[in-house]
This record gives C-alpha cells, sequence and structure tokens, in this order.
C-alpha cells in the first residue's frame, strides 16, 4: 500500500498544473452520486457551510478551501496563454461551452453562489492535467481530505462494498475508517457473521443488490444494531421487496431514480390510496418526478409503473423504520427462548416446533378462538411461526418496554395485565404447536427446559389429550 501511495502522489505532484482563480461559476461540472466516492447532494449541508461563512467568512484564499478539478493542459493553455512558471492563483475565465470538471466542493460552491455577490462569483481551484491522472489518482482526489462526517452512512456503506466487490481491500479499509468501531463492527457482523452463516450471507447479497440505486442510501444508518435483532432472514425478505419495488419502478433502470423522486414516492400507496394516486398524477404532471427523464414514452411507463405499484412503496428509510417495531417483536420472542440461544430466531423455534400427527394446523381468527385448517405439512411451522409474531405485534405494548416512536411513559392505567398477557402468549404459542421452554420471568425446571423432554410431552399429551381423563367433581 505505501509502494502504491507514494506512485500516486508522485504523479499527482507531476498532474498538477497550478492554482487558478476561476469565475464562471456555473461551468463547473461535479460527479454523480452514482460515481463511487462522490457525495449525494444535500440542501442542509449547503445550509452548514452557509452558516459556517456568516460566522468566519468563505475563506477563499486559504488553500484549504481550494477545489481539485481536471483539464487537458493543451485546453488551459490555450485559454490562458502562458502558464505562470509558479503554478500559483493565475485568473481563469472560462470561455461558453467550457466546462472544469471538480472532484470535490459541489455543497461549497453552491453555498458560495448563495452568499456571495454576484458581482464577486469566482474560486480557487487546483487543477490537474487530465492526460497525467490515472484512476488511482482521480480517486485520491475525490475523497481524501474530507471530514469523515460530510459522508452518510449510506455513502460509506456503498463506497465500502464497492470496493470490497472488487478486491480492493486498501482502499475498502480507508472507507472503513471513516466509522466508529461500533459501526464497523456491526457492518462485519452483517458481511463475515460468526453463526447463521447462510441467513446473513443472504441478508448481505440482498443489501448489495441496492448499491446501483445510489438515492437509495441517503437514508441509511448504521447503528441500528441489525445483527442483534437476530431475524436476518426477515430482513432480507424485506430488502428482497425494496429490490423488486424499485426494479419496477424504475423500469429496470436504476439510474433513473434521484433522491427527490425517492422521497415523493415512498410510503406511498397508489393501489389503494386515491390520494397517493392523484399525488403520483400531480408529480409526474409537473415534473418533479424523475426530473432528469426527458424521453416522453419513458416517462410514460414510469408513471404507469408507480401507479400500478400493489404496496406500499418500500425505501431504506421506510425499511429502518419497520425495523423499529420489529425490535419489539423480537424482543417478546427472545424472552422465551434460552438466553444465549445459538441462531437466528427462527432456527431457534423451528427446534421447538412439534408438528401434529394429522396435517391439521391450528389457527388462530380471534384472541380466544383457534380454528384447525388442513395443508400441507411444510405449512405448519411458517403458519405458527407467523402467528407467534403477529401476536407479538399485537401486544408488545404490554409485554416489552421497548417503545418504538419512542413515546414517554404510558400510565399503567392504560396497560393490560402483563401477566394475563403472558398466558395467552404462551397459550397461542402451545396452540399451534410450539414447546417452549420458559421466559426469562418465568423459568421452567431444567429437565422440562430440555428440547428432547418438551417434544416428547408434546406428543404424549396429543396422543392422549388431558379432556380424556375425567374426574369427579366436588361440590
Amino acid at each position: 500500500m505505501a509502494v502504491n501511495n507514494l506512485e500516486t502522489s508522485r504523479r499527482l505532484i507531476a498532474a498538477r498544473i497550478g492554482s487558478f482563480k476561476v469565475y464562471g461559476l456555473n461551468q463547473l461540472l461535479f460527479e454523480g452520486n452514482d460515481v463511487y466516492g462522490s457525495q449525494a447532494f444535500r440542501e442542509s449541508q449547503v445550509d452548514r457551510i452557509i452558516h459556517r461563512f456568516e460566522h468566519e467568512g468563505c475563506r477563499r484564499l486559504d488553500p484549504l478551501t481550494w477545489i481539485p478539478c481536471e483539464m487537458l493542459a493543451s485546453d488551459l493553455q490555450s485559454i490562458v496563454g502562458n502558464i505562470s512558471s509558479t503554478g500559483y492563483f493565475q485568473d481563469l475565465q472560462l470561455p461558453g461551452g467550457w466546462n472544469l470538471h471538480c472532484f470535490q466542493g459541489q455543497h461549497r460552491i453552491a453555498a458560495a453562489l448563495h452568499w456571495l455577490d454576484p458581482n464577486d462569483y469566482w474560486w480557487n481551484f487546483e487543477i490537474y492535467d487530465s492526460a497525467q491522472l490515472n484512476d488511482d489518482c482521480r480517486r485520491r482526489l475525490r475523497e481524501f481530505d474530507q471530514s469523515p462526517q460530510s459522508f452518510s452512512d449510506g455513502e460509506i456503506f456503498r463506497n465500502i462494498r464497492h470496493y470490497q466487490q472488487r478486491g480492493e481491500t486498501d482502499a475498502a479499509g480507508e472507507w472503513l475508517a471513516k466509522w466508529s468501531p461500533t459501526k464497523c463492527r456491526e457492518f462485519n457482523r452483517i458481511y463475515y457473521p460468526k453463526e447463521s452463516k447462510d441467513a446473513f450471507n443472504s441478508m448481505g447479497e440482498k443489501l448489495d443488490s441496492l448499491l446501483p440505486f445510489p438515492a437509495l442510501w441517503k437514508s441509511w444508518f448504521m447503528g441500528t444494531h441489525l445483527p442483534s435483532l437476530k431475524c436476518p432472514e426477515e430482513l432480507a425478505d424485506s430488502l428482497s421487496e425494496i429490490h423488486q419495488a424499485w426494479q419496477s419502478l424504475t423500469c429496470q433502470t436504476p439510474e433513473h431514480l434521484d433522491p427527490t423522486t425517492l422521497s415523493l414516492l415512498e410510503g406511498r400507496c397508489p393501489r389503494l390510496s386515491l390520494a397517493d394516486q392523484e399525488h403520483i398524477k400531480e408529480i409526474f404532471r409537473d415534473g418533479r418526478a424523475f426530473p432528469d427523464v426527458q424521453n416522453y414514452n419513458t416517462r410514460a411507463h414510469l408513471r404507469q409503473a408507480a401507479l400500478e405499484y400493489p404496496k406500499v412503496i418500500p425505501s431504506l428509510r421506510t425499511f429502518l423504520e419497520n425495523t423499529k417495531y420489529l425490535k419489539a417483536m423480537t424482543d417478546v420472542i427472545k424472552r422465551v427462548l434460552p438466553p444465549k440461544f445459538k441462531g437466528t430466531i427462527r432456527e431457534t423455534m423451528l427446534k421447538y416446533y412439534v408438528p401434529p400427527l394429522e396435517p391439521r394446523f391450528q389457527i388462530q381468527t380471534s384472541e380466544n378462538d383457534f380454528v384447525e385448517e388442513q395443508a400441507s405439512s411444510e405449512y405448519g411451522f411458517w403458519a405458527a411461526y407467523r402467528q407467534l409474531f403477529l401476536f407479538a405485534m399485537r401486544h408488545f405494548f404490554g409485554l416489552t418496554n421497548i417503545q418504538p416512536l419512542a413515546l414517554g411513559q404510558t400510565s399503567y392505567k392504560q396497560r393490560f395485565d402483563a401477566s394475563e398477557i403472558w398466558r395467552r402468549f404462551k397459550l397461542c404459542a402451545a396452540m399451534v404447536g410450539f414447546v417452549l421452554p420458559g421466559s426469562k420471568s418465568s423459568q421452567s425446571s431444567r429437565l422440562a427446559s430440555s428440547i428432547e423432554f418438551t417434544a416428547i410431552h408434546r406428543l404424549l399429551t396429543r396422543l392422549r389429550p388431558p379432556s380424556y381423563l375425567h374426574t369427579t367433581k366436588l361440590v
């Protein structure tokens, strides 16, 4: 790595033409967020820079604020004539139709155009000869000397995976270094799991499938502790749905999606909501949806795809919001499993599931009622597993202290009796076929907590149900 860095540094020194005071800031070209290592444009970051300008000025003469860019040396010479031998602070007025390709500074220039007097639009640029730059040089100019805080977690995530997939471990490591150790550990638990490798690998693959959609990653946040939920299978299914949705909504062209369109569509359900239908028609009519797509036929297909999408339009933002509720449900399920169980919740619950002798399965139709349904043997566990999660979804308020919306402490009078809810939860689990070892609040005996014992006990009680026993009722 040191040798490569030295070679790149030598190339950059040789390629540097000089520093130029550039006028005509509307002739600058910045890389889009489809280029790995570049930043997505965010108005909030422009506002922060304007705030700094108001307190300390724009500091255009400070070399730390100068923006790296590239141009062919021959083209530059045709504009300015002789280039100063010192290569320092020459004036440069770009002719009409000419552009300067910039590696950084999009937010700084946007803030400058807002803050500076229109008669004083200029900035300092470090210009490099395009003919002497290679990919490593461009990556260095694009990615280095930027504050880690200026990149969102989603941008860092995409770049790490981009370089890991290319086998460029050094570059991936540089991006990982922008995160805290906690975020790095969470990332590694997804891509380098110590247990349930197949399940987590599937989740990682589904995340990777979203990399071609840069706009989706704007709202991604590390630090949500997704691996600790211990349900990578469910998370992978949700991520797969996001991929399928946006493949459809972009007509198989991911580069069509931009952050504005994403924010206008996510969470909408045009199939069921007339208001959402009208909203989608309006944003296509006024051009806010997919503004970079100008072809009439393409826009018509995109509009039709949005209006005909059959579900709530998902995104990584809605995904993370949903995991707040999933966390409450998994917390309930974990309370009836051994404290340090290995594997995922689904894998562990399968161990405690005892199918009926006949393919007739209990389906809960109301809080106190069940009906039998005949189906294939594969149906049993899935029906039971989902019903237990549905119970936890309905009643997590009484079974866990986790509050997805971070509401204030609720009055005790508004809560159901927790012991009664737990009794109904365990009854539901038993009815659908689970023989659980006990919960944290009510540990069963060592014998009864063994999987073998509970499986045999469940089988015997089904062969000889308690209702078969007749006792004399004493009056």
